[in-house]
């Protein structure tokens, strides 16, 4: 909408449909902000209330716009935080260190290193790219990538 607030007005309509407005509904009225206790002194009864109402309104305003924090503010929080838990993590690691001892860990069973079969020791490493297979003289197939041959599909 080109309304100026409209989007302030659209989350207060929202907020009224969630919490309901009741068997009396809900009156809106403008008031003068930042009136001054002398001027808000010689308005009506009705409008006084008015005005603290809007009062009340600017303070917690205010308290809300004091809780936003800037970028750099939430930027230097975000580091002291990573900091701490790099101070706990280095805690950590040297209590294992000290805790462990010369000796190593004396209560826990460490867990058997698998042996590799003769097989899995010969085996090539794989390429790090797919196999570019080309035909060889003989009939059969070579991989540019690994130099692995074979027969071709009869």
């Amino acid at each position: 909408s080109s309304r100026p607030h409209a989007d302030v007005w659209r989350r207060i309509w929202h907020y009224l449909d969630d919490i309901g407005l009741g068997t009396s509904g809900i009156v809106v009225q403008k008031c003068k902000s930042h009136q001054s206790e002398a001027v808000i002194a010689t308005l009506p009864a009705a409008e006084q209330a008015v005005a603290r109402g809007n009062q009340t309104a600017d303070e917690h305003a205010k308290l809300g716009a004091d809780m936003d924090v800037s970028e750099t503010a939430r930027g230097a929080t975000v580091q002291a935080a990573a900091d701490e838990i790099k101070q706990v993590l280095t805690y950590i690691a040297d209590f294992a260190v000290r805790a462990r001892g010369k000796d190593g860990w004396t209560d826990v069973t460490p867990k058997p290193v698998k042996a590799l079969t003769l097989r899995q020791a010969r085996r090539r490493p794989q390429p790090s790219r797919p196999h570019r297979l080309v035909g060889i003289k003989w009939g059969g197939l070579m991989c540019t990538q690994c130099q692995r041959t074979g027969r071709t599909a009869q």
